[in-house]
């Protein structure tokens, strides 16, 4: 399992992979390309929440 350190290298492909398609072959992603790379990004920050959540609770009651 990868540590939190990562992620914010993981969700940056995203972009990086949209910036060098549009700039090496001029396509820009689709729709569904979109709405899946948000599903992707907002589960890794809703994820991110709860366990900041579960750390502070926990911090709080020791």
């Amino acid at each position: 399992m990868d540590g939190p350190s990562r992620a914010p290298f993981d969700y940056s492909q995203l972009i990086w992979a949209t910036i060098l398609g549009f700039l090496i072959w001029g396509e820009l992603p689709q729709a569904a390309t979109l709405t899946g790379a948000l599903v992707v990004a907002a589960s890794g920050l809703y994820i991110l929440h709860r366990e900041l959540m579960r750390l502070r609770r926990a911090n709080a009651a020791a």
